[in-house]
């Protein structure tokens, strides 16, 4: 299990650097984050992947789903699909 803090400098995660967010960049940054750990640890490329969060994560997770089910839809030979299985959001903020 992977938790990750998004946008940065929410939850438990920090930086020294000042970030300014849209969906655009959260998105963004949740796509970053899953090319670099499948480039580190591609021994988990077949492992399930659950999308979860709760308030803003309703705002953002759909984007990222959306990212993943994109890519997957246009691999190229070779290329292993990322496992999607699910999305969970808990009282999503759905503005």
């Amino acid at each position: 299990m992977v938790y990750v803090d998004e946008p940065i400098g929410t939850g438990f995660s920090y930086s020294s650097q000042d970030f300014s967010f849209n969906l655009d960049n959260v998105s963004d940054y949740c796509w970053e984050f899953l090319v670099n750990y499948f480039t580190v640890f591609p021994e988990d490329l077949d492992n399930d992947i659950y999308l979860a969060g709760e308030s803003y994560a309703g705002q953002y997770i759909p984007d990222f789903a959306h990212a993943i089910a994109t890519r997957n839809s246009k691999l190229a030979k070779g290329q292993k699909a990322y496992n999607s299985k699910r999305l969970l959001i808990g009282n999503g903020s759905v503005e």
